[in-house]
């Protein structure tokens, strides 16, 4: 990122672990389900589901 904007790469970085975010939601959720103790997916707040949906997705789906 230079000067607040993002280059082609980090775009279409973005872009991909989005989309296979939104591709796996379920196979995601059932991981984050299946590592709760005591909790479920609704109680977790918006912004941390959101983060570790997307930390999911790049970890078992990205391209690294």
């Amino acid at each position: 990122m230079s000067n607040g904007k993002f280059n082609d790469n980090d775009l279409n970085y973005i872009n991909q672990t989005v989309s296979n975010c939104f591709e796996n939601l379920e196979k995601i959720d059932a991981l984050l389900e299946d590592s709760l103790k005591n909790w479920t997916l609704v109680r977790i707040s918006k912004v941390n589901l959101a983060i570790l949906r997307l930390s999911l997705s790049e970890i078992n789906y990205g391209d690294i």
